[in-house]
């Protein structure tokens, strides 16, 4: 079976935040694949909608033998035994976990429910820094990233801290 290579956003700006990326990754480790790689935690002010709340974000490198569509099943039954609750109305609101599908095999997919790469990677620092720091060298997308200014203030949390949680 291939072995797929993805590059996965996790972020929560509810309850023990450290706490919930540390489960999420043990999570994903049993039932989607291989994580190879993690980075940093970056803590940034909510995007897109106002809360007192400010998000913990990482990137993860899993590898898998789920396609596009069966990772987005797995990574959206994993919010939800994790508690993340239904969304009410429109825009973005806080949440206990939110993971996204970032890259595959650095292939392009549009589907009704999920666009890959996500679309919205260049515009979110808290995104676009972790996944730096753990992307390939040979990627076609470093350069690309790497030319981007940072828009929000990031505040880094070592992946050390990971273990504590």
């Amino acid at each position: 079976m291939v072995e797929n290579e993805v590059y996965l956003g996790l972020g929560t700006n509810l309850g023990e935040k450290l706490k919930n990326l540390k489960n999420a990754i043990d999570v994903l480790s049993k039932e989607c694949g291989n994580i190879e790689s993690i980075s940093s935690v970056y803590e940034s002010e909510p995007w897109g909608f106002d809360s007192k709340d400010h998000f913990y974000n990482m990137v993860v490198f899993l590898k898998t033998e789920l396609s596009p569509l069966g990772l987005l099943r797995s990574i959206k039954d994993i919010e939800k035994k994790m508690g993340r609750k239904p969304k009410k109305g429109i825009g973005y609101q806080s949440r206990l976990i939110d993971l996204d599908i970032l890259y595959f095999n650095e292939e392009n997919f549009i589907f009704p429910n999920l666009e890959i790469p996500h679309p919205h990677i260049n515009d979110r620092s808290f995104v676009y820094l972790p996944l730096l720091e753990i992307l390939k060298e040979n990627s076609k997308y470093k350069n690309q990233l790497e030319s981007i200014p940072q828009k929000e203030k990031l505040k880094k949390i070592d992946k050390s801290e990971l273990l504590k949680a």
